[in-house]
């Protein structure tokens, strides 16, 4: 059986839809933290607890 590249891209829009709130904003935190790597010379992991605190901050305020 050939798969298509047609049947892979509409697997992964398929999975993207499904995808709830919270999944897409946690991909979307690993994303940024990933490319701030090689300009900011932290690991993503550094980066992401970065993003963990300016969001919490950033929540906090609006909740306020």
């Amino acid at each position: 059986m050939t798969i298509t590249a047609d049947q892979v891209e509409q697997e992964h829009r398929a999975a993207l839809a499904s995808l709830t709130e919270p999944q897409r904003r946690a991909l979307q935190r690993l994303q940024q933290a990933k490319q701030r790597a090689p300009f900011n010379g932290r690991f993503p992991t550094d980066n992401l607890r970065l993003i963990f605190e300016a969001e919490a901050e950033d929540r906090t305020r609006q909740a306020a």
